[in-house]
């Protein structure tokens, strides 16, 4: 009857309020590292082991919090049962405030860290299983939308149960966003152009692309201030703002396909048989197309003749590789392979020769010459050409 109605009685109550918690919070850690070590046994014959990895992860930073919850709740609690009885006591609503605060703001990061990581999951899920026809640079602004509306709803939770009015906040935070936006003016913009450039799909990760035809690389990452692109001769990583994105001429190898279609033009001396020269280049690039990997098979291969030349008939020939990278090896391929065939096949291909004829004056003097006809241009004959003969004949007297 003493103890019950001494102070120490209130103490000894605490205490054991306090050893609850911890006792709570060691129970919660220890399911947690049960179920963990069930769901990583059951990991090698599961068909989802990325998904069972994520609930491992979040099991245990989830068990962590809590746990750190429970032990701060007792702790308050502790403190607050000696003060059951005092009527008033501003230590005592001071301590209710903690906690609730306490709790807000553990829950809240919970809940933000655990739909993030889910979402996570299916955005890589999605990606995986739809290739390329998923955005995956929208979807990441999605989840970060959704994460901070969570903290924002914490903090209006925590703002009300601080007492602190929102409506006068939000007031100042109008007047304020105004000074804000003009001072961040180009973080703004880059912002805004980096949703443009999700929405529209100007540019996704692993795209090859090139700015107004300077910058050339792959797209590694879209964020919301800027773009990573790796350079694919450097390989180093150039950070774009978004803005310089969005306001310049973008070219996309990998839309709406990363096939690539390239021509590559030749030309050939006009004493050639010119369909002879069509069929030789026709089957040599169909022939290219069938053995290499790096060609689109279901393209049809193109080869006509473009313009009559100072010194060739010019002709391109057109075909498609899989993506940027093969139509270099594509190209460099074909390129060869009609040299080789040409020359077997005594197809001629001159060199850029150009024929001028000077402005004869009329009182200039004549000294006649060897004249040189279009076919005797050869290197040959431009390196040993053959005498002028610059006697003056009986006529000339």
């Amino acid at each position: 009857m003493f103890i019950a109605q001494s102070s120490y009685h209130n103490y000894l109550w605490a205490a054991a309020v306090f050893l609850t918690g911890v006792v709570f919070a060691l129970l919660l850690l220890a399911v947690a590292r049960a179920v963990n070590r069930r769901l990583i046994k059951s990991n090698n014959s599961s068909r989802h082991p990325d998904l069972v990895r994520l609930l491992t992860k979040s099991i245990s930073h989830s068990s962590q919090a809590l746990a750190t919850l429970l032990v701060v709740e007792g702790a308050l609690l502790a403190l607050i049962y000696p003060l059951e009885w005092m009527p008033e006591s501003a230590l005592k609503n001071s301590l209710v405030i903690i906690g609730i605060s306490t709790a807000i703001v553990i829950l809240t990061y919970v809940l933000s860290h655990n739909v993030g990581a889910f979402l996570n999951w299916l955005i890589s899920s999605l990606y995986k299983h739809s290739s390329r026809n998923f955005n995956i640079s929208v979807a990441s602004f999605i989840r970060y939308f959704i994460q901070i509306a969570i903290y924002i709803v914490g903090l209006i939770a925590l703002l009300g149960v601080l007492g602190i009015s929102i409506t006068p906040l939000i007031t100042g935070l109008g007047i304020g966003g105004v000074a804000v936006a003009l001072a961040a003016q180009s973080t703004l913009e880059n912002f805004l152009a980096g949703i443009q450039i999700t929405s529209d799909n100007m540019a996704r990760i692993d795209d090859f692309v090139e700015i107004d035809d300077k910058l050339r690389g792959y797209v590694v990452d879209v964020g919301w201030r800027s773009t990573k692109i790796r350079t694919s001769a450097t390989n180093v990583v150039i950070v774009v703002p978004n803005s310089k994105l969005a306001n310049n001429v973008l070219l996309n190898y990998n839309q709406p396909n990363s096939h690539v279609s390239f021509m590559l033009y030749c030309g050939v001396s006009y004493d050639n048989d010119l369909d002879l020269v069509r069929e030789l280049a026709l089957k040599t690039a169909i022939d290219l197309q069938d053995s290499s990997d790096d060609a689109d098979k279901n393209f049809t291969v193109k080869v006509n003749f473009e313009e009559f030349g100072d010194s060739n008939v010019v002709f391109w020939v057109m075909m498609q590789a899989k993506d940027r990278i093969a139509s270099l090896k594509l190209k460099n391929d074909l390129i060869t392979d009609l040299h080789k065939c040409f020359r077997r096949e005594n197809i001629r291909i001159n060199y850029p020769l150009r024929l001028t004829h000077p402005k004869i004056e009329k009182d200039s003097v004549i000294i006649p010459s060897q004249s040189l006809e279009t076919e005797s241009l050869t290197p040959a004959a431009i390196l040993s050409p053959k005498p002028l003969n610059t006697e003056p004949t009986q006529s000339e007297f």
